[in-house]
């Protein structure tokens, strides 16, 4: 807020509570009220920049890379096509089937896709990946001693976007585990955050 943008906070829900896809498609829903009430709280739409820590950014990138799921906008019903312009990526966890039943397997992951017949499947379609023309511009801040969302899955993001010609930025945290960063780390990560999305024209320079 002081450096001029709108704020708006959507509170995520975790695992028991809001499910697969219900979770992102929260944040789509969102995305649409933003576009609705745009000119009432005077917001521009064409610099939207959309946020999240953990699962947060599971949700904030699949709903920022356009992934739609079966139904998803029966909550929010509207002809609003809503674009965001760059994301910023706390130790996010946005490859699920990575963490459900790949190489990083983590205890949470079956939380979010309880009773689905074939979770696998689901976990993946809720993933951007592979990248196409939906990606956005994306900055990551994560600690590369993370326990509780794996690096990789940070630079994983960062290689993907790299490799098809995406804006993106990796900031690693050495020795940092999953956020509760100092207060330095904090300080520097927002001043490269600030600079990142002066490159893409979205100023903070009010």
């Amino acid at each position: 807020m002081e450096k001029g943008f709108n704020v708006i906070n959507l509170e995520p829900r975790l695992p028991g509570i809001t499910k697969a896809p219900a979770a992102v498609q929260n944040c789509q829903c969102v995305l649409k009220w933003i576009y609705k009430n745009a000119d009432k709280y005077n917001i521009d739409t064409t610099k939207l920049v959309i946020s999240g820590g953990s699962s947060g950014c599971w949700f904030a990138i699949a709903a920022a890379m356009s992934l739609k799921t079966e139904g998803w906008d029966k909550p929010c019903p509207g002809p609003e096509q809503t674009s965001v312009a760059a994301v910023v990526n706390w130790c996010g966890n946005w490859d699920l089937a990575d963490v459900l039943d790949g190489p990083n397997v983590k205890s949470y992951a079956p939380g979010w896709l309880p009773l689905f017949a074939d979770p696998m499947e689901v976990a993946k379609s809720l993933s951007p990946m592979p990248f196409d023309d939906r990606s956005v511009p994306t900055i990551s801040i994560h600690g590369d001693a993370d326990n509780v969302v794996p690096y990789s899955q940070s630079t994983g993001l960062h290689e993907a976007l790299k490799a098809k010609g995406i804006a993106d930025q990796l900031v690693t945290i050495i020795g940092g585990g999953h956020g509760r960063f100092s207060r330095l780390e904090n300080e520097e990560a927002f001043e490269t955050i600030w600079d990142f999305l002066d490159r893409l024209g979205i100023s903070t320079n009010y």
